[in-house]
């Protein structure tokens, strides 16, 4: 079964603008602390290029399917007691 989809044109629209301000957020934060890609953003920005070019999207049940131990709700809950520290 194929779980991906072919991006729309407005999917390319909203991806090149998350794009853009990942972009404007990096050069940001280095002109303020002299360093860049902070935050995660540097694998985000790897992601948002890879879905451009290759023009494919996963919607979220897919992802969900494709995650063990529980599932993306599951994941998200553990990275979210990992954050708190619980």
């Amino acid at each position: 079964m194929n779980r991906c989809l072919t991006l729309s044109k407005r999917d390319r629209v909203r991806g090149k603008g998350m794009l853009v301000r990942l972009v404007e957020a990096e050069r940001f934060e280095e002109v303020l602390n002299g360093n860049g890609e902070v935050d995660g953003r540097a694998k985000t920005k790897r992601c948002l290029q890879s879905m451009l070019m290759l023009g494919v999207k996963m919607e979220i049940q897919a992802v969900d399917d494709e995650v063990v131990d529980g599932g993306l709700c599951g994941w998200l809950g553990a990275r979210m007691r990992d954050a708190r520290g619980f």
